[in-house]
C-alpha cells in the first residue's frame, strides 16, 4: 500500500513529502491509515491542497479492487482522524474546488479515530458553533504541520 501511494503522490508538487501507509491495526484489510508526519513543507495555506494530492494519489484497496472501507490520517503511530472511503475518493476528485470549499467539505466528513463525527450535531449559537469549528480545524492544522 505504501509503495503505489508514494509513487502517485510523487508525481505530484508533495513529492517531498514524507507519507506513510499500511493496512489498519490487526490486519484490518478495509481500512487503510496514512501516516503523514508533521512538516515544514505542509502549511495551513497548503494543507487542504496537499490533502487533496494525497487523496487523489490513494490506491484502491489491492485485495477487494474496491475504495477502502475507511481511510485513517496520523501524525503519528495511531489513527487521528477517519474519512469514509467514499467521502475520501469524493474529497480527493476535489482538483478544482479552493481552499475554503476543501476545508468545509473536511470539516463535514471528518471523524475521530473511532468513526465518530469531530463536529457533533450541536444546539450552540452560530457564532458559538464557528468557535468550535475553528477550534477543531486549527488542532487539525496542528497535526501535519511544524515550523
Amino acid at each position: 500500500m505504501d509503495r503505489p501511494l508514494v509513487s502517485q503522490l510523487s508525481q505530484t508538487s508533495y513529492s517531498d513529502v514524507t507519507v506513510y501507509a499500511h493496512y489498519g491495526a490487526f490486519m484490518q484489510p478495509n481500512v487503510m491509515v496514512i501516516h503523514v508526519p508533521a512538516s515544514s513543507k505542509i502549511n495551513s495555506d497548503n494543507l487542504t491542497d496537499f490533502l487533496v494530492a494525497l487523496a487523489h494519489s490513494t490506491p484502491q484497496n489491492p485485495i477487494t479492487r474496491d475504495l477502502y472501507e475507511r481511510v485513517a490520517l496520523t501524525s503519528g503511530w495511531t489513527a487521528q482522524y477517519s474519512f469514509s472511503g467514499g467521502s475520501w475518493k469524493q474529497f480527493g476528485d476535489m482538483v478544482h474546488e479552493d481552499s475554503a470549499q476543501r476545508k468545509e467539505f473536511l470539516m463535514n466528513q471528518m471523524n475521530d479515530a473511532a468513526g465518530q463525527p469531530v463536529m457533533p450535531e450541536s444546539t450552540l449559537n452560530e457564532a458559538a458553533q464557528q468557535a468550535m469549528r475553528d477550534q477543531v480545524w486549527d488542532k487539525f492544522v496542528a497535526h501535519f504541520t511544524s515550523k
